[in-house]
């Protein structure tokens, strides 16, 4: 009888301690190994959750009193949607039992080329990934809506330490950025599109860093052009079998891109015109080094933005003038979460413009 009473205070113990953990766990915050693959099977049937959507009948078509287009159409141009509800199947085919190619969250961009029976013929932007969706799951894409990834939370045992790692969306924390991933675009190196999601994310401490750079840059007319962040180590792994030379690109799980606690930067004006640096961005030879020959400008450009970085805790390396680190990168483990697991929140834009005032 005892044993039984001890066996039960022990269950009831550490349920309690499961439930208080999840309470001290924001809302907004995910844990990055409790997300689900991205190829597992799960219902299509999901919960709407509260926003604003539009569903219009493209192609002419009507819906059915349960929101899906009835029969097929094929549009003259394509047309932008969003998904309406996190963890939404991407589908090989038009079929509820097809198999899964992807899953999309709320707010995230699609392009439709037709309707297939109902389905949404779609290319997940940044455009990765192609597939069908169930129309009642999309509908119009708003500017007026910003959507930023939830913040990821886990905690990784790394180098014999439990190791806290909090993942944010750089444009939730530093305000009027301008990113441009590259390797959200085919329009890098390889020509080809390797992040599934063009979405910034950095460690929550390489974010505030960040920041603070930002607000320095802004006082004096600039802002930060951002065009690299968190890279997943797979996608190092790929970089690296092209660029075969480390002064540029760092072998899987080696590169504090891996660790989301380094980033590749540039400055632009107030019109958006990038200003003058060594070399153009990712330009892997002797010219994007910091002691190449350069132009008076271009040297006065580059010193400017380094010390702006030093100051707000980044560090440098000698052959890309556009890399810098946290200078705290080495605590952290290297990564390699899948951008196609985010999910996201929506904030209206007007809202957050007066709120930033």
């Amino acid at each position: 009888m005892k044993k039984a009473i001890a066996l039960i205070a022990i269950i009831t113990s550490v349920v309690l301690c499961i439930i208080v953990a999840q309470i001290v766990l924001s809302p907004g915050v995910v844990r990055i190994s409790s997300l689900p693959a991205a190829a597992s099977a799960v219902p299509d049937e999901v919960v709407y959750l509260p926003d604003q959507q539009h569903f219009s009948e493209p192609g002419g078509l009507e819906r059915d009193r349960d929101g899906m287009l009835i029969g097929s159409a094929v549009f003259d141009e394509p047309i932008i949607l969003k998904g309406t509800a996190q963890l939404i199947n991407v589908r090989e085919a038009a079929d509820i039992t097809s198999l899964l190619v992807t899953r999309i969250s709320l707010g995230q961009k699609v392009e439709a080329t037709e309707v297939v029976d109902g389905w949404f013929k779609v290319t997940v932007l940044p455009g990765m990934d192609t597939g069908f969706i169930r129309s009642d799951l999309l509908a119009d894409y708003c500017e007026d809506t910003q959507y930023f990834a939830e913040t990821l939370y886990d905690s990784i045992l790394w180098r014999g330490v439990n190791t806290d790692v909090t993942l944010v969306d750089v444009r939730a924390v530093v305000a009027d950025i301008e990113t441009y991933l590259i390797f959200a675009t085919p329009d890098n190196f390889t020509g080809r599109t390797l992040y599934a999601r063009d979405v910034p994310l950095l460690q929550e401490g390489t974010a505030e860093k960040l920041r603070a750079a930002q607000e320095i840059f802004a006082q004096d007319g600039y802002r930060i052009k951002l065009y690299d962040a968190y890279r997943p180590s797979g996608v190092s792994g790929t970089l690296f079998s092209i660029i075969r030379d480390s002064r540029y690109i760092a072998p899987a799980g080696t590169s504090m891109h891996n660790r989301a606690a380094a980033v590749d930067i540039t400055l632009v004006d107030a019109d958006g015109n990038e200003l003058e640096m060594p070399s153009p961005m990712h330009t892997f030879n002797r010219s994007s080094h910091r002691d190449s020959s350069m132009s008076a400008e271009a040297r006065r450009n580059m010193n400017y933005m380094t010390s702006v970085m030093r100051q707000s805790g980044f560090t440098t390396i000698q052959s890309e003038w556009w890399h810098f680190n946290d200078s705290q990168a080495s605590r952290y483990p290297p990564l390699d979460f899948s951008f196609a697991e985010l999910t996201f929140y929506s904030v209206d834009t007007a809202v957050r413009e007066q709120g930033s005032e």
